[in-house]
């Protein structure tokens, strides 16, 4: 019936133009964990607003220009799972499809204000104290992100040293723990996780890609953890069709939770044709949700 089918509009994720996949899934399971919605929300309410601001603006701005998987609260680092949703205003009150078309704008402005992060800056040089010149200091933009994580994440910003020098606890937080790893594992690691970990990798710039990539696809495969070695190989991961994938199992989950049972039919045709499909579905969503939620802070 077209009533129902318009009741359920929310979640049609099969629409969803490319380059919204990503965004949409983090968007939509993130805001089905409750600790995390909590520690966000605490985020948002020390963050200064000025009267008319758009509250992305604002919450941009305290993240340095940048989407992070760390948020700051009372002088404390937290851990979250990556993705712009944080900065949305509209999350988790509101599903992906329905936030207003603004927020699209602002999810495709994220990598210009990445670009723009370090912006020109001024210091003092040498030969009296009148003689200034410029300090250019530029992070340019990145896609590699996960893989290329800036000092700030571990509150280690360049820019925060050269205005004010960085937090003690922050420095020794990260030699601490690189320590802690080298003697573990006779590694140059930090910050080793369940789920990741910062890892110093040497790279000769006199092989080519091919060669550094074949090495890097070598050591990926040594150091995986079991838990993630599933996750596909080079070149035939393909994580844009698995995500549109797990945001059709959301999709049946949502409404199977709307309407309380397993058997709802959408225009006449059932959701799963049994309930070892329906428990596969749950399976999966409740396995994503998980692991979101195992996050340092998720759980509170």
């Amino acid at each position: 019936m077209p009533g129902e089918a318009q009741r359920w509009s929310k979640w049609d994720f099969d629409s969803l133009e490319d380059w919204k996949v990503d965004h949409c899934w983090a968007y939509e399971f993130t805001r089905l964990v409750p600790g995390l919605v909590r520690r966000v929300i605490s985020w948002r309410k020390q963050i200064p607003k000025r009267e008319g601001q758009d509250l992305f603006e604002a919450y941009l701005s305290c993240q340095g220009g940048s989407v992070t998987p760390f948020i700051q609260i009372e002088g404390k680092l937290f851990l979250i799972p990556l993705g712009a949703y944080y900065l949305l205003p509209d999350w988790p009150d509101t599903p992906f499809l329905q936030i207003p078309s603004v927020r699209f704008q602002q999810l495709k402005k994220l990598p210009e204000y990445e670009k723009e992060w370090f912006e020109l800056l001024k210091a003092e040089m040498p030969g009296g104290p009148t003689k200034k010149e410029p300090f250019v200091w530029k992070r340019g933009r990145t896609e590699l992100r996960e893989i290329d994580p800036h000092p700030g994440e571990y509150g280690l910003d360049p820019v925060s040293y050269r205005e004010s020098q960085w937090d003690d606890d922050a420095w020794k937080r990260f030699t601490e723990s690189l320590k802690e790893n080298i003697l573990r594992t006779n590694a140059l690691r930090a910050f080793r996780s369940d789920l990741e970990e910062l890892a110093l990798l040497r790279i000769r710039w006199v092989l080519s890609d091919k060669q550094l990539i074949a090495l890097f696809t070598k050591w990926l495969a040594s150091n995986r953890p079991i838990p993630f070695q599933k996750y596909g190989t080079l070149g035939r991961s393909h994580p844009l069709s698995k995500k549109r994938t797990e945001l059709g199992y959301l999709r049946k989950y949502l409404i199977v939770q709307e309407t309380g049972t397993w058997k709802t039919k959408v225009n006449g045709l059932p959701l799963f044709r049994d309930r070892s499909r329906w428990n596969d579905c749950r399976k999966a969503v409740k396995r994503i949700l998980a692991d979101l939620g195992s996050y340092p802070g998720c759980t509170m």
